[in-house]
């Protein structure tokens, strides 16, 4: 199973670089469905992700969660944060475990049972003003991803710019339940299923999806788009909030390349990838049908711009055998 996934990345750089800076997509790439960053498994997270939530009522992104590593038992629990519409961070706190109870916290006083972050045993300080960020947790001792419900309390400390030199700054939970104390921190949970497979034999969830960290200017309907001045990996969202993957556009290569985690994919019809490139950000949600980059691969040439709206049509994988 390594082996064959090692010669289709392969394959897939090759096509990448080789390709013209046309308006088309090369369809011999097909359609690579599921991508699993555990080889030879299907993993899948309940919910999938969580919504970041900054002074209580502003989403300003997603933390979601992927397993790492050769089979699921040994894997490292990947946890990123990713923040939308120009929001930052500065700090990051994390604290997962089994029993939902035993974070560290405040025990006695007013501000009883209040969580307390800076105790929490992933910290990661003096981050530069990022708008994503992850890192790894080892298994925790005595239990294994599989199977199991994990509770957890991210915390960040983000700032918006207001454009003048100075900045918004906010506190962040992930949406879920309020804990008790002085202040409004959340506490959420997520379970597990792993299962070694070979083919996926049901699909459901179908769903619209956009690549892209900024919300669209008017949002109704809801759009994502891409800002290639800022670059990097930038989250794709399907149905306003669930995070089910990544974009990446390469200026050298002329390439935007989309990835998946959690059984997402794209549906199997012929254009379930539609990208425009503009030079000034639309005020509304486009028309995807007049699209000039359509097709259903992953890898996707397309022409130099500063803003890309990246459409996707997408499903996830509900059953293996």
């Amino acid at each position: 199973m390594k082996n064959r996934l090692l010669m289709l990345l392969a394959t897939i750089m090759m096509v990448a670089f080789s390709c013209s800076k046309e308006k088309t997509i090369d369809p011999s790439l097909g359609n690579t469905q599921a991508q699993k960053s555990v080889l030879g498994w299907s993993t899948v997270f309940t919910p999938s992700s969580f919504d970041l939530m900054a002074g209580q009522n502003i989403y300003i992104g997603t933390v979601y969660f992927e397993l790492v590593g050769a089979e699921p038992t040994t894997a490292n629990l990947k946890v990123t944060y990713a923040l939308v519409n120009g929001w930052q961070m500065n700090q990051i706190h994390f604290w997962i475990g089994t029993d939902q109870n035993a974070y560290p916290k405040v025990k006695s006083g007013t501000g009883k049972g209040s969580p307390i972050p800076g105790q929490f045993p992933y910290k990661f300080e003096n981050l530069g003003a990022v708008s994503t960020y992850s890192f790894e947790v080892p298994p925790i001792k005595g239990t294994t991803w599989c199977g199991n419900t994990f509770y957890f309390i991210p915390h960040t400390a983000v700032q918006l710019p207001n454009g003048d030199g100075t900045y918004q700054t906010q506190t962040a939970w992930a949406d879920g339940w309020e804990l008790p104390g002085s202040n409004w921190a959340m506490e959420s949970s997520f379970s597990v299923t792993c299962k070694q497979e070979t083919t996926c034999t049901g699909w459901g969830n179908d769903n619209t999806a956009f690549g892209g960290n900024f919300v669209g200017l008017d949002n109704k309907p809801w759009w994502y788009y891409y800002d290639a001045t800022i670059g990097g990996a930038q989250n794709i969202t399907a149905g306003q909030h669930i995070t089910i993957g990544s974009a990446i556009y390469d200026a050298t290569a002329g390439t935007i390349t989309i990835s998946f985690i959690n059984g997402w994919g794209l549906k199997d019809v012929d254009e379930s990838v539609k990208i425009n490139g503009y030079d000034v950000i639309p005020t509304q949600r486009q028309e995807s049908g007049d699209f000039p980059w359509k097709g259903k691969s992953l890898v996707v040439n397309v022409a130099p711009f500063p803003y890309y709206i990246i459409h996707l049509d997408v499903h996830q994988c509900t059953s293996y055998e």
